[in-house]
């Protein structure tokens, strides 16, 4: 489960440049994470104190796999064992605690300008929350410095709505750039259909490891081509198609086969197609 989330490195990348960071730090960020120490216990307790519930819940990790919406007992022990063995939990909190903290950071570092000279991705996804040039002051007079040095937005000091908007933008924006299915995505598979009853273990059963692609489809694509249109699109499609040949190549090896190097025209055909299924470039293809 790992090996297939390497290419949440292009969502993270994506996410920063849909936010006004340039890709080429989003995609620095998102290599490194991985191998960054874990946040120390005063970033932690701030994440904490903005509301953020920075240790993963085993059905929130789950359901970036399954359309299960929990995991009760005896499985749901299994499974978290499971997701410690394979890091797939190390993956991702550390790619969400990563992000939240960068996304608020760099909010407060854009705080320093007018809100008109911030930059205009930011201000364009900060607009799809209701945050613009009204919320700007109040904004600026929350930023802090962290026990790192690190200015940040003090979410706490704002005042209850623009602090539950702020929060809103910080908690969605980290989900699209690490894609967790949400209740929607849930809703579109199951269409209604209880656990138990036939229809609902079909459904459940089909959409079994295909929910990081139907998140990457309803929620990384929207936001990409949002912001960038086409050739923001494509952009991230050679990005996932890349690390979908390098996430095929981790796993051949572990299984003790050679990398695939294509030899010919068609062979190299298969090879992208196989890395951009493997990626989830292709959606529910993948």
């Amino acid at each position: 489960a790992t090996v297939t989330s390497v290419t949440d490195i292009a969502t993270v990348a994506h996410n920063a440049k849909v936010n006004g960071d340039t890709l080429f730090d989003g995609y620095a960020r998102g290599f490194t994470a991985p191998f960054r120490g874990p946040l120390d216990p005063a970033k932690l307790a701030e994440l904490r104190r903005w509301g953020f519930a920075v240790d993963s819940m085993i059905s929130d990790i789950a359901g970036r796999l399954s359309a299960a919406d929990d995991i009760p007992g005896a499985l749901g022990k299994a499974a978290n064992l499971e997701f410690k063995l394979n890091l797939l939990r190390f993956w991702t909190e550390r790619h969400q605690n990563m992000h939240v903290w960068y996304l608020n950071s760099h909010l407060a570092d854009q705080a320093a300008r007018a809100f008109e000279q911030a930059d205009p991705h930011l201000q364009n996804g900060l607009g799809l929350y209701d945050i613009g040039a009204k919320d700007w002051d109040a904004i600026r007079g929350a930023v802090a410095e962290a026990p790192d040095g690190t200015r940040v937005v003090d979410l706490a000091a704002l005042k209850p709505d623009l602090q539950r908007r702020v929060g809103i933008y910080l908690h969605a924006e980290t989900e699209i750039a690490i894609p967790v299915p949400g209740e929607r995505e849930r809703a579109m598979v199951l269409q209604g259909y209880r656990p138990g009853t036939v229809a609902g273990e079909f459904l459940r059963n089909f959409a079994q490891y295909k929910m990081f692609s139907i998140s990457t489809l309803t929620k990384v694509w929207p936001r990409v081509l949002q912001d960038g249109g086409t050739p923001a699109g494509l952009q991230m499609l050679l990005g996932m198609s890349l690390l979908g040949y390098a996430s095929l190549s981790i796993r051949d090896m572990l299984l003790g086969k050679s990398p695939r190097i294509p030899n010919d025209p068609k062979q190299a055909v298969a090879i992208i197609i196989a890395s951009m299924l493997r990626s989830g470039g292709l959606a529910i293809y993948g």
